[in-house]
């Protein structure tokens, strides 16, 4: 009976042996798996905020370029609006000169 058992031990170690390297192996697999699926994860929200900045970064230009094109408007009813007011002062200026002048040459009529 000790002989018979000691074979059936024999016979059942090389069975528990491959058994244990099948579970080895499963656990490396499954080790594997999840390195990848966290990798994975990883490059898709990678992916997901590059597209979101890269959408934005298109948003900023768009509102810079529109920005710029308000700044030169703007500008542009500036410089008109400054050369109306320069052209009205001026006229103002040469009338209240002119007075200036009329008014000097009386004065200098009445001393001589």
């Amino acid at each position: 009976q000790l002989q018979t058992l000691q074979t059936s031990i024999q016979q059942r170690n090389p069975l528990q042996e491959a058994q244990l390297a099948n579970e080895r192996q499963n656990t490396q697999l499954h080790a594997a798996i999840s390195d990848a699926q966290a990798q994975v994860i990883a490059n898709d929200t990678c992916s997901a905020l590059e597209a979101r900045l890269k959408a934005e970064i298109v948003q900023w230009k768009c509102s810079q370029e529109s920005l710029a094109e308000q700044i030169a408007e703007l500008n542009a009813r500036s410089e008109n609006r400054f050369s109306v007011l320069e052209a009205r002062v001026g006229t103002v200026c040469m009338k209240e000169l002119d007075a200036q002048v009329v008014a000097s040459d009386a004065c200098s009529a009445l001393e001589a």
